[in-house]
Formats: structure tokens, C-alpha cells, sequence
């Protein structure tokens, strides 16, 4: 999944292979969501059920068995519309195959010219005489698109892993995004994937001689950093070393740094070089963001502003959002039907729910003695820790 980052920013991994994985809810979600879709593709759970949109029937309490998420976390409606969403599309593209593997382990050290260690997990690989399909189910919101190198790699490993099953000629590049109700599909010819192989070959090549000459005392910070570090939106955007990438900060203080002629590159003395984990230098980039974000947001501001005007703005146009949420045209209508002809139950209409504390003092704040003993169940959370500079009061 870092392929992208490591192409653009073979740096990346020698400044971030120390740091801890961090699991983001989100993730967790994405990871469940993962292990129902291929639970219901393999049909070897024995649940007696083949669509995801049974599982809450099945299981109402949203428990699951999948090991690399807590318990606590519960599949939701919302999890089996996009698993399903997911599951449909594959079981079209493996119409026909001769096999699929779900959730394969593949490896693609010879493809990288590496001793060991470079491999991956493709969601879905369905093998057809001629052609091999690679599909990668992204539960989140961030767009991906087909052309990403993640798909590419897949594509390396299934021929390095499976080719004494299959010498594809063809290979379909799939990503399937269910919360953007998009499908990215891309066709490679087996040509095509030997001339990226050349270009991975030589991006892993860069990745593991910034991590030999981080070391090399021979080698300046400056080099290292002009010779392995490009910082882009792409590459940056799930890199755990950005608060403190030097060339990112760099590429930062330059462009919110105009001189008398317009945005131009400030001295190389100006720009804070911030190590990791150095506290100090991380204080003083601290002072910088609130600045670096409102002129952020201001920029975002301007081009929108612009472009809702009618007028250009070169590299980007307006697209339609995201839709809102579904509502009823006519709740009273809806309603109607419901109750009346389809004899739906009361806890099948609505949605019960006690009233919160807030409302209850609105109801009984003029009631001091039944207030008093309802107030004896109320609790608050502590606030979250939240930076602020020493100052604050």
C-alpha cells in the first residue's frame, strides 16, 4: 500500500521504518469490512448465509470472529451495503475463471530485485486462461485510482507467486471503492508490466540506498535530503514523517514565505530543519501552523471562489460533491404507509431513544426534587488534551 509513497519519496521509508504502525478507527472499520467480504466470497464459514446483507439477521448483535480487530468494534448496516457492494463485483468479474484466491500473500522479490521481504496481500486474484484480475477493495473515502502502483505490484507478485499456475499475457487492474460508488478498472499486457517492473526495480533500488547513506557520515543531511526526499500531496498525505521531513518543511516555508518578487525560494538558512522527535525544533513548526492552515483554507477559498465565478484556474475545475443523506419527501406520507398499510410495529417505524440529559432539565429543570434525583445519573466525560501554548489561561 506505501508503493506510491516510496516511488515518489524513496526517502520516506528510511525516515518512517523506525516509527510504531498506528491503527485509526477508520482502518479497524476497513479491516472488518475486509474480513466479511471474503468470509462471504470463500462460503466456508458455514453461517448459511452468501450475502452480506443477511449478516445483521444472522448475527443482530454485529459480533464477528475476525482476530486482527477488537470485539468491541460491531458490523454495521453501513459495512454490509459496502462488503456487498464489493462482493457483487467480484463474483461478476470470476464468472468463468478457472480460480480465485482471496486475501493471497504474494511475493515479489525477483520482480524487485530484492533478497526478501517484498510482498503484499491482494484482496482478490481471479485466473483465467489468458488473463489475470486484480482487485483491491478500498472501504474509505479517498479516492485511488487504477493507474496506482499498489495494483501493478499485485500484478508482479500474482506472476512471481502463481505463474507455474498460469502465463497470463493480460492482466485487468481493478479498484473497487463502495462509499464512492466507483470502480476503476485498468488492462495491462504482460509488455507493459515488465517495462513498470524496470521502474519499481529501480525506485526499491533508491529506497534501500537511503537507507544505507542515512548512515553514511561521508554523505551530507543536504544531499541525502535533494537526493531521496520529494515531497508531493500524494506521497506525503500518509507519510508519518511529516511533521518533521526537512524537505517538506522546506518545500512549507517556501511557498508561505513571499518576498518582494512574488513566491520565491527564502534562504536555505531560514528554513527550519526539523529532526524527528526533536522537541524543540517540533515547538518552533508548532508556532508556524495555525498561520500555515489559515492560508491553506484561504487558498482552497480563493480557487472555489474562482472557479464557482466561471473563472479559470489551470489544473482544477469543480466537480459535484458527495450527496447528502437520504430523507423522506413527505415524513407524514411515509409514515402513512408504514403505520397504517404495511402494519409496521412501533419499535419497526422509529427510532426510540431516551431523551438526553439537556432535555430532561428543559422538561423537569422547574421540578427541583425530581430534578435533583434524575441529576444523580448524569455523567461527563473529561475534555481531551488538547495543545495550547503555555499563555493560555
Amino acid at each position: 500500500s506505501k508503493a506510491d509513497q516510496t516511488e515518489e519519496c524513496p526517502g520516506s521509508v528510511a525516515l518512517t521504518m523506525h516509527l510504531p504502525d498506528e491503527r485509526s478507527s477508520a482502518a479497524d472499520a476497513g479491516t472488518l469490512c475486509h474480513w466479511l467480504s471474503a468470509e462471504l466470497l470463500s462460503g466456508s464459514h458455514g453461517w448459511g448465509i452468501t450475502e452480506a446483507t443477511e449478516y445483521l439477521a444472522r448475527f443482530p448483535d454485529g459480533s464477528h470472529e475476525c482476530r486482527d480487530v477488537s470485539p468491541d468494534l460491531k458490523v454495521t448496516q453501513e459495512m454490509c451495503d459496502l462488503v456487498q457492494y464489493y462482493v457483487d463485483y467480484v463474483r461478476r468479474e470470476a464468472v468463468g475463471a478457472d480460480l480465485m484466491y482471496l486475501e493471497a500473500r504474494v511475493g515479489m522479490n525477483e520482480a524487485l530485485g530484492v533478497d526478501g521481504g517484498a510482498e503484499g496481500t491482494a484482496d482478490a486474484l481471479i485466473f483465467f486462461p489468458d488473463m489475470v484480475k486484480v482487485i483491491d477493495a478500498k472501504f474509505g473515502y479517498t479516492p485511488v485510482s487504477e493507474h496506482t502502483s499498489q495494483l501493478k505490484r499485485y500484478a508482479l507478485g500474482a506472476r512471481e507467486t502463481f505463474g507455474h499456475i498460469v502465463d497470463a499475457e493480460r492482466f485487468k487492474l481493478a479498484i473497487c471503492q463502495p462509499k464512492l460508488d466507483f470502480i476503476g478498472e485498468l488492462e495491462m499486457t504482460a509488455a507493459e508490466l515488465d517495462a513498470y517492473a524496470v521502474t519499481a526495480k529501480a525506485c526499491a533500488r533508491l529506497v534501500r540506498d537511503a537507507i544505507e547513506l542515512q548512515a553514511d557520515p561521508t554523505f551530507s543531511d543536504e544531499e541525502w535530503n535533494l537526493s531521496f526526499l520529494n515531497p508531493g500531496e500524494k506521497q506525503c498525505r500518509w507519510c508519518k514523517a511529516k511533521a518533521w521531513c526537512p524537505a517538506l518543511t522546506k518545500e512549507v516555508a517556501e511557498t508561505v514565505s513571499p518576498t518582494a518578487d512574488g513566491m520565491e525560494a527564502i534562504d536555505e538558512s531560514d528554513v527550519v530543519a526539523i529532526k524527528a522527535y526533536d522537541l524543540s525544533d517540533l515547538s518552533i513548526a508548532m508556532d508556524k501552523v495555525g498561520l500555515i492552515e489559515d492560508w491553506c483554507k484561504a487558498v482552497r477559498a480563493a480557487v472555489e471562489g474562482a472557479l464557482v465565478k466561471g473563472e479559470a484556474v489551470p489544473g482544477y475545475k469543480l466537480v459535484q460533491g458527495r450527496k447528502g443523506a437520504r430523507a423522506w419527501s413527505d415524513e407524514a406520507a411515509a409514515e402513512t404507509l408504514m403505520r397504517q398499510k404495511f402494519r409496521l410495529k412501533v419499535e419497526e417505524a422509529y427510532n426510540l431513544k431516551l431523551i438526553s440529559p439537556t432535555q430532561a432539565e428543559k422538561v423537569l429543570g422547574e421540578q427541583p426534587k425530581r430534578w435533583a434525583q434524575l441529576e444523580k445519573l448524569i455523567i461527563q466525560s473529561e475534555g481531551k488534551p488538547s495543545v495550547a501554548p503555555e499563555s493560555d489561561k
